[in-house]
């Protein structure tokens, strides 16, 4: 539905994005190759294969005060999908999206970051891993996020991270009432560095490890409640 070129930078400010549809590709709301702000806006209801509501390519995102809402995607990222860029989620409503794996956001690339502060990933849904969100890559920063009742039908129905070069930072905030059906209901860590810092990990539910599930990997937990 837009696309935004690797040489531009662009705002958008209460907009609403919705229905967009791409078969077989990426960004069903919104490809983004460039600086792409979206402020007090709505991404609803769009699908694609990849990036269901927005695709983040080279280029970078922020997120302040935006509803990400009923997204889907049939591979990754039912709301958004992270490839080679970074972003930002300020206050920001990751709701009711879906996919196969990170039904609400999918980080890919040991290059990208993406940071959240404050906001909710509530309500997402995997048919496979990461309910709320995976990291396959990169780094994942949550300051006083609120990750909860995501689900995903294998493991890690709140969070999933995948590879030795995923590193998920999560300072206060909570993780709770997540389920997967396999491991990890709140948390799965398949293999990579996580510091958790003054976080609940609260009524979470799965076959092994309902709060917590951990591979291997090096892990750190400074008061936080796992229960």
């Amino acid at each position: 539905m837009f696309y935004i070129n690797i040489s531009a930078s662009i705002t958008l400010t209460g907009l609403t994005i919705r229905d967009g549809n791409i078969t077989g590709g990426y960004g069903g709301g919104i490809y983004n190759d460039g600086n792409l702000r979206l402020e007090a806006a709505r991404l609803f209801s769009n699908s694609a294969q990849w990036g269901g509501g927005l695709y983040v390519g080279p280029g970078s995102v922020v997120l302040s005060g935006t509803q990400v809402i009923s997204n889907s995607a049939s591979e990754r990222g039912g709301g958004l999908y992270v490839d080679y860029g970074g972003g930002v989620l300020s206050n920001t409503q990751v709701l009711s999206n879906s996919a196969n794996n990170g039904g609400g956001v999918y980080v890919r690339r040991s290059s990208t970051a993406l940071n959240l502060y404050g906001g909710q990933v509530r309500n997402n849904s995997a048919s496979n891993s990461g309910g709320g969100l995976y990291l396959y890559g990169g780094r994942i920063v949550l300051n006083n996020t609120q990750v909860i009742s995501n689900s995903a039908s294998n493991e890690g129905g709140g969070l999933f991270t995948r590879s030795g070069g995923a590193v998920l930072n999560m300072y206060g905030g909570e993780i709770r009432d997540n389920l997967a059906s396999a491991g990890g209901g709140g948390l799965y860590i398949f293999i990579g560095p996580t510091v958790l810092s003054n976080t609940l990990v609260l009524s979470n539910s799965a076959d092994r490890g309902g709060g917590l599930y951990v591979n291997r990997g090096s892990q750190v937990l400074t008061n936080t409640q796992v229960q």
